[in-house]
């Protein structure tokens, strides 16, 4: 059903080339049925073009960005002292 909303809004649109994101992670019968429904519109890999504008940190968001990097290294050192065989908690 998703699939066949999709193509239904690209027709609408008269989109000549569309980008998808993700394709990877995009479930194969989805992207089967664009390729097979959108004869004459280009599908192209837009995932780089898309992370580089998510992936835009400020410098607020990067202090903590690596605070968070900076905790998670301490508990990945600290794993060696708390795991032991056998122990479940």
């Amino acid at each position: 059903m998703d699939a066949e909303e999709a193509v239904e809004v690209i027709k609408a649109r008269k989109d000549k080339k569309i980008g998808m994101v993700g394709l990877g992670s995009m479930h194969a019968a989805f992207y089967a049925y664009l390729k097979e429904h959108l004869l004459g519109v280009e599908i192209v890999e837009a995932t780089d073009l898309v992370d580089r504008i998510k992936a835009v940190k400020s410098e607020d968001e990067l202090v903590f960005v690596r605070k968070a990097i900076e905790t998670q290294g301490m508990v990945c050192a600290a794993m060696p002292t708390i795991i032991r065989p056998g122990k479940y908690e």
